[in-house]
């Protein structure tokens, strides 16, 4: 929804961390390099979920 949105002249994220800051501006402008990033996740699965549960 944040992301779908028109852009505004400016946006506050109200959050103190710039890392979180960099990925909204990575998901903004560089939609598809940060989608080709993430390419290796497995997409909704549950059986994944469930493995990587096990090393929390």
């Amino acid at each position: 929804m944040l992301l779908s949105r028109k852009p505004c002249p400016f946006e506050v994220y109200n959050d103190f961390d710039g890392t979180l800051v960099n990925l909204f501006r990575c998901m903004r402008d560089k939609t598809v390099a940060f989608l080709g990033e993430l390419g290796f996740l497995p997409l909704n699965s549950r059986a994944e979920f469930e493995m990587l549960k096990k090393f929390l």
